[in-house]
C-alpha cells in the first residue's frame, strides 16, 4: 500500500457545527457566531477540533484496518479548519499497533493525529453517568486568573448519542471513549480557557474504559509570554494533557466621549461622511472622529449589524449625528444605499471594507487569495463610487487607506500588498473615471484592530494619533 493514502474527504457545514455543539456542549462563539468569530484572530467560524478528530476516528473504523482499543492518542492542531472548505483525511503510516493520520486542506496540513492501539482494554462499567447541563455561555477568564482554575466537565449527552453520531468508531473504540474526547472540546471551549480559546494539542492515555467516569481538570502551567495554557486531565481509567491558546480580547476602540478630548467640536462641521466598513476597527474610529468633530457619519456594515448599531448609539448619546445601513461590497446595489442618500448628500467617502487578512509564509503565489483581496480593495472601492455616481453624487472626497506593507512586504504578505498597490493606482485615477471625485491614498502602519490582534503582546502606535491627522488633512483639502 502506497502512503500517504487518502481515506476520506469532507466539507463541514453550519448544520454540522450545530449538531456537534449540541452533542458536545461546546457552543463557543468561535464555532457558532459569525459576527463574534470575525473579531477573533482566526476571523471566521472554525470547525471544532474534536469534531475533526472524531470524524477521522469514524472513518478509519469502517473495517479496512486492523485496529483495537485506543491506548494513547496525540493530536496537534496546526491550522484552523473553516466551514464549507473541503478537507481530506490521509493515512500517513500504519504498523504494529500504531497509526498516524493527517487532515489536509489542499496541500496544507491542518491536523496531525497519532494513535497507539491495544488489542483490548478492560471495561469497568456499562452503566451511563447522569448527564448535566453545560453552561450556556463560555467562562470569560483573564490570563492572570487562569493558573488557579480547576473543576469537573459535565457530559451534556448520553453515550448512545455518540453511537448514533459516530457509529463505526463507537463499535470499534467504545462510545464512552468518544464522549470523553468530545468533552475535551467542552473543557477548552467552555470551561478553561473558555471564551477566548483555541485548541492547540491534546494527549490522552487509557488503561481501561470506564463508561461512568467524570472528567476532572486543573491548570498546570500558564505561559503569559505566548498566552498558552496547559491543563491536566484525568478520569477513571484515563489521563492526559491539553494545551490551548488564550488570545487577548478584541481591542476596544475609543468611545466618542474619549475621542472628544482630542477633537475640536467643529473640526468636521458640514461633512457628511459615508464610512464603508464602519462597524468596527478603523472604520468605527473614523465614524466617531467625524461625529465628534461636528460631522455626520453614515456607516455601513455587512454582517455586524449589532456592532454598527452600538457605534451609532454611542455617537447619538453624545449629541452627534449618525446612521447605519447594510451594504455588501461584493454585491453593490444602488437600491441598498439610496434609502440613506435620500436624506443625505455625502461629501466624503472613507473606504474601510476588508475581509480577513490571511498571512501565510509560503513559496507559491495564491491566485485565489489575491482575487479575494482585489474584491475588497479594488472592485469594492470602484463599485461604491459607481453606486454613488448613479445616485447623482457629483462631488466627493475619498479616503483610500493603504498599508506600509506595500513597501515593506513581509513574508506572506505578497497578495495583500499587490492588491493594496492596485487600489492605490485606482485611487489616483478616480478623478479621471468619475470627474468631480478626488481620492487620497495613505499608507498606514500596523494599528490595533481586530485584524492585527495576536496571541503574543504587541506594541503598536496609538490609532487615533495616526488616523486623526489624516482625517483633518482630508477635511481641509
Amino acid at each position: 500500500m502506497e502512503l500517504p493514502q487518502k481515506i476520506a474527504t469532507r466539507i463541514f457545514t453550519r448544520e454540522d457545527q450545530e449538531k456537534f455543539c449540541i452533542l458536545s456542549g461546546d457552543c463557543n462563539p468561535i464555532h457558532m457566531d459569525p459576527v463574534a468569530a470575525r473579531r477573533t484572530i482566526i476571523g471566521s467560524i472554525v470547525v471544532h477540533g474534536m469534531h475533526t478528530l472524531l470524524w477521522a476516528l469514524d472513518r478509519i473504523s469502517e473495517g479496512k484496518y486492523e485496529l483495537g482499543n485506543i491506548a494513547k492518542l496525540d493530536i496537534r492542531f496546526i491550522s484552523a479548519i473553516n466551514l464549507d472548505k473541503e478537507v481530506s483525511l490521509f493515512l500517513v503510516s500504519h504498523h504494529s499497533g500504531f497509526m498516524r493520520l493527517a487532515v489536509r486542506s489542499g496541500e496544507k496540513k491542518m491536523v496531525d493525529i497519532k494513535i497507539h492501539f491495544q488489542e483490548k482494554l478492560p471495561v469497568l462499567s456499562n452503566d451511563d453517568i447522569k448527564t448535566l447541563p453545560v453552561p450556556d455561555t463560555p467562562l470569560d477568564i483573564t490570563i492572570e486568573d487562569l493558573s488557579s482554575q480547576s473543576g469537573t466537565v459535565s457530559f451534556s449527552k448520553s453515550i448512545s448519542c455518540f453511537s448514533d453520531a459516530f457509529p463505526h468508531a463507537a463499535i470499534c473504540f467504545n462510545p464512552a471513549v468518544l464522549r470523553q474526547i468530545a468533552a475535551c472540546s467542552t473543557l477548552v471551549g467552555v470551561y478553561c480557557p473558555g471564551l477566548r480559546s483555541m485548541f492547540s494539542s491534546l494527549s490522552l492515555e487509557w488503561t481501561e474504559i470506564c463508561t461512568n467516569s467524570t472528567i476532572e481538570y486543573s491548570v498546570s502551567d500558564v505561559d503569559k509570554r505566548f498566552n498558552i495554557v496547559t491543563l491536566n486531565i484525568k478520569g477513571e481509567g484515563f489521563t492526559g494533557t491539553a494545551a490551548a491558546l488564550s488570545p487577548p480580547a478584541p481591542p476596544r476602540q475609543l468611545s466618542i466621549n474619549e475621542i472628544k478630548e482630542n477633537v475640536h467640536s467643529d473640526c468636521f462641521s458640514g461633512q457628511v461622511a459615508l464610512v464603508i466598513g464602519g462597524s468596527r476597527g478603523l472604520g468605527e474610529l473614523t465614524a466617531k472622529i467625524i461625529a465628534a468633530g461636528g460631522g455626520t457619519a453614515l456607516l455601513s456594515y455587512n454582517v455586524g449589524q449589532k456592532d454598527a448599531e452600538r457605534v451609532v448609539e454611542d455617537i447619538r448619546k453624545s449629541g452627534g449625528h449618525a446612521e447605519c445601513f447594510h451594504y455588501d461590497i461584493n454585491e453593490p446595489s444602488s437600491q441598498k444605499i439610496s434609502s440613506v442618500l435620500c436624506n443625505y448628500n455625502p461629501t466624503h467617502l472613507y473606504y474601510f471594507a476588508t475581509g480577513k487578512i490571511i498571512i501565510e509564509k509560503k513559496r507559491i503565489f495564491d491566485r485565489d487569495l489575491f482575487e479575494k483581496y482585489l474584491n475588497f480593495y479594488v472592485y469594492g472601492f470602484i463599485g461604491v463610487c459607481n453606486v454613488l455616481r448613479e445616485n447623482n453624487i457629483q462631488h466627493l472626497s475619498c479616503f483610500y487607506p493603504s498599508s506600509t506593507a506595500v513597501e515593506s512586504r513581509p513574508p506572506g504578505w505578497t497578495e495583500y500588498a499587490m492588491a493594496k498597490a492596485t487600489g492605490e493606482i485606482m485611487a489616483k485615477d478616480i478623478s479621471s473615471i468619475f470627474p468631480g471625485y478626488q481620492a487620497q491614498s495613505i499608507r498606514l502602519p500596523k494599528l490595533m484592530t481586530d485584524q492585527t490582534v495576536a496571541v503574543t503582546p504587541q506594541r503598536l502606535p496609538g490609532t487615533i494619533n495616526i488616523l486623526l491627522p489624516v482625517l483633518i488633512k482630508l477635511q481641509t483639502k
